[in-house]
């Protein structure tokens, strides 16, 4: 009885002690949204960096730590709080992206690149599970995945798979298939150089 009277007051503390920082968390993260707004970038960056000190695993302070850093041109340091999200969340592709582009910022054009090969890398293994998904999902979410999957085909410059989900997908929504054939206008035009095939999907669209 003892022993479970110990665990139970154990536990109490516990969750009164996630309480109690989740609360001082927010209250950070308000005074950093004031002080941005204010362009007092230094205070907002001393706000995150203590909202660091209390949630180290939480991702969103080193980006937004990150942000301000970009705001007073300090690189090293905003590219520092972005390596330490992507450690965080290795497959996040959002924090990729925002790497590359502080990494272009600072002409550091072969590490943007290969961010770049890691999104993707990381877009083919998101199209691998939709693959998945379909061959074992039911009728109800197809649409669904189909539209997913085709934008990460354009993503990757897999462009007739990508013309072909929405080829299917005008089928299953024949009742209104002028956004795929837009959307298949647009490939043809800006990516594969066929104006002719072009308008015809742009006409399809609009009869």
């Amino acid at each position: 009885m003892k022993k479970l009277f110990i665990a139970l007051s154990l536990l109490c503390l516990s969750h009164l002690a996630s309480a109690q920082s989740t609360d001082e968390t927010a209250s950070l993260r308000n005074s950093a949204l004031d002080k941005e707004e204010k362009s007092n970038y230094l205070g907002a960056i001393a706000d995150y960096t203590k909202a660091i000190a209390i949630e180290p695993k939480e991702v969103n302070w080193y980006v937004w730590r990150a942000d301000d850093f970009q705001e007073i041109q300090d690189y090293q340091n905003a590219l520092k709080d972005m390596n330490a999200a992507i450690s965080l969340e290795p497959d996040n592709i959002n924090l990729y992206e925002k790497r590359s582009s502080l990494k272009i910022q600072i002409n550091d054009t072969a590490g943007a690149q290969a961010d770049d090969e890691v999104i993707i890398d990381l877009k083919k293994k998101q199209i691998a599970k939709l693959n998945t998904a379909l061959n074992s999902n039911d009728d109800d979410q197809k649409e669904q995945l189909l539209s997913e999957r085709a934008d990460l085909f354009v993503q990757t410059n897999q462009f007739e798979p990508a013309i072909a989900d929405w080829l299917t997908l005008s089928e299953l929504a024949p009742q209104d298939p002028a956004v795929w054939y837009l959307k298949i206008g647009y490939v043809y035009k800006e990516f594969l150089n066929s104006n002719e095939k072009a308008v015809h999907y742009y006409t399809l669209a609009i009869n």
